[in-house]
């Protein structure tokens, strides 16, 4: 009897042995290395958690392992690694720029089903890509002179900065006032403004007369409707406007500061065209690289 059961037993287990190889199955073979169901199913729940994924997306997804593996097997092969230390330094500049505990990160984690060593092997892999990527492709970085003079005539629209203007405001509401009093109200800020009374003190008084103000900031001429733009056009710095009239209220404008507009030279925006001109030359010699591994690797998706 003892051996029915066991026969029994085997028997049982065997199709369910046979159904979780046929879960794991190897979905691309790349040289000899290989991704599996498995991997490729956790890469689809890490990037889309909770959703179903396209046909689409675990191609793009597999794609991505593909080249993981591609880059993985050529750090190896060249004898590239990432320490723990790398690894750590990584992680406290994710707290740092993140304003986070350790604690804190390992909860918001656990909070998106990822788990804390998952993330730390993440950040090794992305060290390991640049360190990779950088190695590779660093030498093909160049940017010569002429380069960088032609992009700037190109976008020399860039490199115009419009003029500005920094205002204050005392603004006399009219809505269920006498227009006369609040005119009244405002030409006494006026003269007190032109007398030298401190623009705080100003509206202090005013605001005790319902009126309201502060600063309105660093604006652009064009920002201004045209009743503000022609009041402050021709005003000094420090000088106070006419009082100005809308449906809403009477406005005093007080110009505070004048930036003209500027060109910047060619000289102030080289090293910046160059650190542009670098990262776009990077990116596509990184995808030009990545591209020469998949040619000259064997690689088999079985999806």
């Amino acid at each position: 009897m003892r051996k029915e059961w066991l026969l029994l037993l085997l028997c049982l287990l065997l199709p369910v042995h046979a159904f979780a190889l046929e879960l794991n199955r190897v979905v691309a073979v790349i040289n000899n290395d290989a991704v599996t169901s498995i991997q490729l199913d956790k890469a689809l729940a890490a990037a889309e958690p909770g959703a179903t994924p396209a046909i689409d997306e675990r191609r793009q997804v597999l794609e991505r392992l593909i080249e993981e593996s591609l880059m993985r097997q050529r750090a190896e092969e060249i004898g590239l690694t990432v320490s723990d230390d790398e690894v750590e330094a990584a992680l406290q500049d994710v707290l740092r720029q993140n304003r986070l505990t350790k604690e804190q990160l390992d909860v918001a984690l656990t909070q998106q089903g990822v788990a804390p060593d998952d993330y730390r092997q993440s950040l090794r892999r992305q060290i390991l890509r640049f360190k990779l990527v950088g190695r590779e492709v660093q030498g093909l970085i160049e940017v010569s002179s002429r380069e960088i003079q032609e992009y700037y005539t190109a976008n020399s629209a860039a490199y115009h900065e419009a003029p500005s203007i920094e205002l204050r405001h005392i603004s006399f509401p009219l809505a269920g006032q006498d227009a006369k009093v609040q005119e009244e109200r405002g030409q006494v800020a006026l003269a007190a403004l032109r007398a030298g009374t401190d623009f705080a003190t100003v509206l202090a008084a005013a605001v005790q007369d319902g009126a309201d103000g502060g600063d309105m900031g660093e604006l652009s001429p064009e920002d201004l409707t045209p009743d503000f733009a022609a009041a402050v056009r021709d005003l000094p710095v420090g000088e106070s406007s006419e009082l100005i009239a809308n449906e809403q209220a009477l406005h005093l404008l007080i110009v505070t500061a004048r930036t003209p507009a500027k060109v910047r030279t060619l000289d102030e925006v080289r090293e910046e065209i160059r650190i542009q001109l670098a990262d776009q030359k990077r990116s596509t010699a990184a995808k030009d690289w990545l591209e020469g591994l998949k040619k000259r690797a064997h690689i088999e998706v079985r999806l």
